[in-house]
């Protein structure tokens, strides 16, 4: 071999030799350079023990029930010459919403309709419910169920309140009062149009049915007897035992939110095209609880609801009343420890009861 190939060879021998000691050298620094974020995480042996307050929420679904829709009907006849009527009018007691015969008829909200007219010395539960709304009104009235000298001033007074300045005398004609059946209705439709003839007992605007119910139709199964509520949309009603809302005040509320009236007008489902009969609520305690916050791995010995943790060589009984994102709600049966063990050693005995 000559002196120049010779020279090659062991350039190229020491190259390798060098590649090889960098090779070895880079693995001995990474090895003794390794992040402390690789290194295996010691298991924890114990975690706080946390608390919040719980409301024990559920989605529901709410079925509502209506009464029938009622129908408001004229007592006189005549042509109609003035009118404040349509969808969605309110008609409110004491006020009037049309005029016939230039006569304003007025609202009048009694427990017993007018049927007949009245004169003084007349009696009965007609009058004394008459006499009863002119009280309401802030009218003076006998209110002994006997037509007398106040009433028929009251009558007077109303009907001049109204524009009816020409009307006076001891008499009280049913013709001038339209009956509604609470202080304030809204209508669904109405057939009141100026110049219409109008006759007794015509149908003159329909009242929908109102809210007489909310019923759950799905309440869980793990809900108990605690005292709960009723959330649709933002309104807030109590909750009775059998899963129905019955209070006069919350049906109220309930009854204007869209979600429920429309199930009245039979509203279809949008994605079905199926008649909707159901509204979307939410049921919770009335009164949040505060309840222990622990890991779902700390709980041992489960039980249906009742299970244990430990904290040290301690055994803790608890009631599981909820989870949600990797927390697991928790009941203790004394004072909760300060911290539980998220992994509880195999073999430990749970003696919940």
């Amino acid at each position: 071999m000559s002196s120049h190939a010779t020279r090659i060879a062991l350039g190229a021998s020491a190259a390798l030799a060098a590649v090889a000691l960098g090779v070895v050298t880079g693995v001995l620094i990474f090895q003794d350079g390794r992040p402390t974020q690789l290194e295996q995480s010691p298991e924890l042996s114990a975690v706080p023990v946390l608390e919040r307050a719980y409301d024990d929420a559920h989605a529901v679904e709410v079925q509502p029930s209506f009464s029938p829709a009622r129908e408001l009907s004229s007592a006189t006849s005549g042509k109609v010459t003035g009118a404040s009527c349509g969808t969605n009018t309110v008609f409110v007691s004491g006020q009037s919403n049309f005029e016939v015969d230039g006569t304003a008829i007025v609202n009048l909200a009694m427990n017993i309709p007018m049927w007949r007219d009245l004169d003084q010395g007349d009696a009965g539960s007609d009058v004394q419910a008459l006499q009863e709304t002119l009280s309401e009104l802030g009218y003076n009235a006998e209110g002994n169920g006997v037509v007398g000298p106040l009433t028929t001033q009251a009558v007077q007074d109303l009907m001049h309140q109204q524009g009816n300045i020409d009307f006076e005398g001891s008499s009280i004609p049913m013709s001038g009062f339209l009956w509604i059946p609470e202080q304030s209705v809204t209508t669904s439709g109405c057939s009141l149009t100026v110049g219409r003839q109008v006759s007794a007992n015509d149908v003159v605007a329909v009242v929908p049915g109102q809210l007489t119910a909310v019923h759950v139709v799905n309440p869980p199964e793990s809900v108990d007897k605690q005292e709960r509520q009723l959330v649709i949309e933002n309104i807030v009603a109590p909750l009775g035992e059998d899963g129905s809302i019955n209070d006069p005040d919350a049906l109220q509320k309930l009854g204007s939110l869209n979600s429920i009236s429309q199930l009245r007008d039979s509203r279809k489902d949008e994605v079905t095209g199926q008649e909707a009969t159901t509204a979307k609520g939410t049921i919770r305690l009335a009164t949040a609880e505060t309840v222990s916050v622990v890991p779902p791995g700390a709980v041992f010995g489960a039980e249906a609801e009742s299970a244990c943790v430990s904290a040290g060589e301690t055994i803790f009984p608890i009631t599981i009343v909820g989870s949600e994102l990797g927390q697991t709600f928790v009941r203790f049966k004394g004072d909760p420890p300060v911290e539980v063990n998220p992994n509880p050693a195999k073999g430990l005995k749970c003696e919940s009861n």
